[in-house]
């Protein structure tokens, strides 16, 4: 059977987020979405010391259903790193 999944995408000032988890209900995907997002930009400074390996296992430490990270540089040239479960 298949898994329907739920994502956001969150842009700082030099990298794209794109984290995914499997999807609930409506309210609670956007409720999900919303502390993801406001979780990554209220730690922007934190992370930017971080490298990008580290950022993803950051990220999945604060949010465990989270079974998806990908993050990538913002000007599409760079690294990318993807966390899949």
């Amino acid at each position: 059977m298949s898994q329907v999944y739920y994502g956001t995408k969150v842009c700082t000032a030099g990298w794209k987020y794109y984290i995914y988890w499997p999807a609930t209900s409506a309210t609670g995907d956007f409720r999900m979405s919303h502390k993801v997002a406001q979780w990554v930009n209220q730690n922007e400074k934190a992370m930017k010391k971080k490298n990008i390996t580290q950022q993803v296992k950051e990220i999945q430490e604060q949010f465990g259903s989270v079974s998806e990270i990908r993050v990538e540089a913002r000007n599409n040239f760079g690294d990318i790193v993807w966390l899949k479960e």
